[in-house]
């Protein structure tokens, strides 16, 4: 309930902030069209500029038995009514080491899976191993070059099937990373690096009257970046600037 109290209203303020500067805002699945139109499902609308900010959404991890209600990404595992006894973690990123931690106070019995040798790959690799000692003298275990095979839900239980073992939780957390939301340019053939939307030092994509900032370009997945680069984006699309990120 606070979760969604604090989302509201963020939700609210940002709203207000539109609204003040008087911009209309749709609700709906857009598509971008060749002609520089936007349809929102509701209406029609011509663009000089369109900046494609639609972010990214988790990754889903596809083996057999993934379909279980017991399987939950980085936006579900805040939905749960009651902590778990024992969660499961696929995952050794930013977020599954977030989330792990966040858990862990809260007396759920943690265990991380990773099929990496190394957690925090992208970072420096002491970096990586003063977390590790971190995390497992908070409780929370892990096991690094993991071959996952499958899962298979239980009555009240779900287990994640290794080579070699089988671990057993409330819940199974699949957490191995984003991939971004592209379908309202899906049919502009825009040029890609990953499945990612590439851009170029002015978050341009190519072509040129479409800006791509934020995880849509894969180029920093964090809100901090994100932010920077929908102020820039929004500056070169308006004024003609041709800002670097």
């Amino acid at each position: 309930a606070e979760k969604d109290s604090v989302v509201k209203k963020l939700r609210t303020g940002l709203a207000a902030i539109l609204e003040s500067y008087k911009i209309t805002v749709y609700t709906g699945e857009a598509k971008v069209n060749p002609d520089k139109t936007v349809f929102t499902g509701e209406a029609l609308l011509e663009a000089k500029k369109v900046i494609l900010a639609t972010g990214s959404r988790p990754k889903k991890l596809e083996l057999p038995g993934s379909e279980s209600k017991r399987i939950l990404n980085s936006d579900d595992i805040f939905e749960l009514k009651e902590i778990p006894k024992e969660l499961i973690i696929v995952g050794a990123g930013p977020i599954s080491l977030e989330i792990a931690t966040i858990y862990r106070a809260f007396g759920s019995k943690v265990t991380m899976v990773s099929h990496s040798p190394k957690i925090l790959k992208k970072l420096d690799g002491d970096i990586s191993k003063e977390v590790e000692r971190i995390i497992k003298r908070k409780g929370i275990k892990l096991i690094k070059s993991a071959k996952l095979e499958s899962f298979k839900e239980k009555e009240n239980t779900i287990q994640l099937h290794l080579e070699g073992q089988t671990l057993e939780g409330e819940y199974i957390l699949v957490a191995i990373g984003q991939e971004p939301v592209t379908e309202a340019v899906k049919e502009l053939n825009l040029a890609t690096k990953n499945s990612t939307i590439r851009v170029n030092e002015f978050l341009e994509t190519s072509l040129d009257w479409i800006y791509a900032p934020g995880d849509i370009n894969g180029i920093s997945m964090s809100a901090h970046a994100a932010y920077m680069m929908g102020q820039l984006a929004a500056e070169n699309a308006v004024t003609g600037a041709k800002k670097k990120f």
